[in-house]
């Protein structure tokens, strides 16, 4: 799945994907998270997938909830690595499940 903010924006730069349509999201978490999920449901199409406005409302929810997290887990928002992230997702999912 190829991403980016704007539609076209990456033929500017970008050659090697050609032939590929990247989704645009316009900078929007809410965009991106369902783009993800409809890309998801695509590629499985077995899967029964909730709607993306139900993962988005998840993701808003994890990202208002993501100070506190960090800050229990003796973290910083601002310095967190992709593993650090990761276990925070991890600890929110284990009460918030879908």
């Amino acid at each position: 799945m190829i991403l980016d903010t704007e539609q076209h924006r990456f033929q500017k730069f970008v050659s090697d994907i050609a032939g590929q349509d990247p989704v645009p999201h316009k900078d929007s978490p809410d965009q991106l998270v369902v783009a993800i999920r409809n890309w998801l449901q695509t590629v499985r199409p077995k899967w029964r997938l909730p709607g993306g406005h139900v993962y988005a409302n998840y993701f808003q929810d994890f990202m208002r909830q993501r100070h506190e997290l960090a800050k229990t887990a003796l973290l910083e928002v601002g310095k967190l690595t992709f593993l650090d992230q990761v276990r925070l997702i991890e600890d929110w999912l284990e009460v918030n499940t879908i």
